[in-house]
């Protein structure tokens, strides 16, 4: 069977979804923002299942439909975890990741709640988490494949930039901005809340966690420079999901977001190795 062919968005879909998702978990993971993105991801999570939950009063809801609502609410949703994160637990603060993760547990003991309140939902619970990328329809990839290619073509572009701000707040903890950096920090962010908001609907939340930080975190152990890094992260977690959906599809009985995840780790130390500097 040629699953080219009928799984075409689907492969660009995913594909073009990982390498955004790898070029913004670089930066989450340089600013020591990992967990944070954990608590963002189950925050969109949480949005989508309040917006299915209010959208359709049938017996049934289905994972997938064309409607944005779901969308809207988890970029919202997301966006809230955020600046909660970054408003109500200081910088100082010791033990910090101990806060998010415990706004990250209440953030599924919510989602789980409403499923339990919304017994319809579980459906969707279920699927949510570990993802099946065969399942999202093909209206559903060409949004989320235009949602990314948007995404990468802006994170390549201003690279250095992010890489700049990355730096200065890592090393300097707080510092003041330019206009310039503050107005590209904005994108960056509303690019992340979006981007992660609609990959956790579409795709689950295993292929965005992963997506987000196994490319950056086997790259980055692998290279001692940043020249081409961008890049090798974003063919790096492509080629993932192509060469992790081949073998799935091929296979028959291996689920793709665990085969993509695993592939991710291959393709990282793959486009990452040849260039090695000791």
């Amino acid at each position: 069977m040629n699953f080219w062919s009928v799984y075409l968005w689907t492969f660009v879909g995913g594909a073009s979804s990982a390498a955004a998702l790898a070029l913004i978990g670089a930066h989450l993971a340089a600013r020591n923002q990992s967990v944070q993105a954990l608590v963002m991801s189950q925050g969109a999570g949480l949005g989508v299942v309040l917006a299915l939950a209010l959208r359709s009063p049938t017996p049934e809801v289905h994972t997938h439909s064309d409607d944005v609502l779901p969308l809207i609410f988890g970029a919202a949703a997301s966006a809230a975890a955020f600046f909660i994160c970054e408003g109500l637990v200081r910088r100082r603060w010791p033990a910090r990741n101990a806060y998010f993760i415990g706004l990250f547990c209440l953030l599924m003991a919510l989602s789980y709640t409403l499923v339990a309140m919304v017994p319809r939902l579980e459906s969707h619970m279920a699927a949510s988490y570990f993802g099946d990328l065969t399942l999202a329809s093909e209206h559903e990839q060409i949004v989320i494949s235009t949602l990314a290619l948007l995404a990468t073509l802006y994170l390549l572009k201003q690279w250095r930039v992010l890489t700049s701000w990355s730096f200065d707040s890592v090393t300097f903890g707080s510092f003041i901005p330019t206009r310039f950096e503050r107005r590209h920090h904005f994108i960056f962010l509303a690019l992340t809340m979006i981007l992660v908001s609609a990959s956790v609907h579409f795709l689950g939340l295993l292929f965005t966690l992963a997506s987000l930080f196994i490319p950056s975190l086997v790259i980055g152990r692998l290279r001692r420079q940043l020249s081409g890094v961008a890049w090798r992260l974003a063919l790096g977690a492509a080629v993932s999901v192509v060469s992790g959906m081949s073998i799935s599809l091929s296979e028959g009985h291996l689920p793709t977001v665990p085969t993509i995840a695993m592939m991710l780790v291959v393709c990282s130390v793959f486009v990452a190795l040849p260039w090695r500097t000791k």
